[in-house]
């Protein structure tokens, strides 16, 4: 149990050190099940392209269902491989001209807005969180976000990813049948996203060439909407703070700054 709380309380130390004590492989108990972690690449890439029938995704995986519902990143076999196929035209080499097309658009939009503000302080996490979301609503549904739709995910999203963490621990099915606020929390920002992009999903425009849904017309409403999840999540908020950490550093390195300008 002490484990289990170091790893929820700070992720980031306990998998750097115990990488470091152990350069190939560590494990820890949790509740009735041991967690294996691989620190080694290759072994990485064994698991999840050479030999992924071999293996079953994790609890954490597992139990993102209860948010994400059953896309790309929690199905299984079979029905994995169906939702990959798909979903590959997607990301064909002759579409990321559009999508560069739609980064480009949104970023100097952004941009503008900046230059009619000059020298007031700006939230710079949260203006990538809100640019990741309007270039993935563009991208994924064809459709512009009002600001304050944005705003409405955005929270949404996060309070949902915030008490997600619960979702993945041992006893979460006891936790669910507790009249628990965290429980209730977590499960109403759920409801919320769920309702929102089940919204936007409804409205897509299936002819759009900007949307990534248009791709799938033999889908079901479900299987859309856990596509537009999935993928909602994935260009978000990792999306946001890499560019949110690419400005920091930029700003911190003049010389690296130059290059990017140059």
């Amino acid at each position: 149990m002490e484990i289990l709380f170091k790893v929820q309380r700070d992720p980031l130390s306990f998998f750097e050190q115990n990488s470091a004590l152990y350069p190939d492989y560590f494990s820890w108990t949790a509740g009735p099940q041991r967690v294996w972690a691989l620190t080694r690449p290759d072994l990485t890439q064994k698991i999840l392209t050479g030999h992924p029938t071999h293996f079953e995704k994790g609890r954490a995986l597992q139990r993102s269902r209860v948010l994400l519902g059953n896309g790309l990143l929690t199905a299984e076999g079979e029905e994995h491989l169906q939702h990959r196929r798909a979903l590959q035209p997607a990301f064909r080499k002759d579409r990321i001209p559009r999508y560069a097309e739609v980064m480009m658009e949104e970023t100097s939009s952004l941009l503008h807005l900046w230059q009619g503000s000059d020298g007031v302080e700006v939230d710079l996490h949260q203006e990538m969180m809100d640019l990741a979301l309007a270039i993935v609503a563009r991208t994924l549904l064809g459709q512009s976000l009002t600001p304050a739709l944005r705003n409405d995910i955005g929270v949404a999203l996060e309070r949902a990813l915030g008490g997600f963490r619960i979702s993945i621990l041992p006893f979460f099915d006891l936790l669910r049948k507790l009249p628990l606020k965290v429980v209730r929390d977590f499960e109403s920002s759920r409801d919320q996203l769920h309702n929102i992009v089940r919204k936007l999903v409804q409205q897509a425009d299936p002819q759009s060439p900007d949307s990534i849904l248009s791709l799938l017309p033999d889908a079901t409403h479900q299987q859309k909407l856990d596509h537009a999840l999935t993928l909602l999540l994935a260009g978000h908020e990792t999306t946001a703070n890499a560019m949110t950490f690419a400005v920091y550093l930029l700003g911190r390195h003049p010389s690296a700054l130059a290059q990017v300008e140059n």
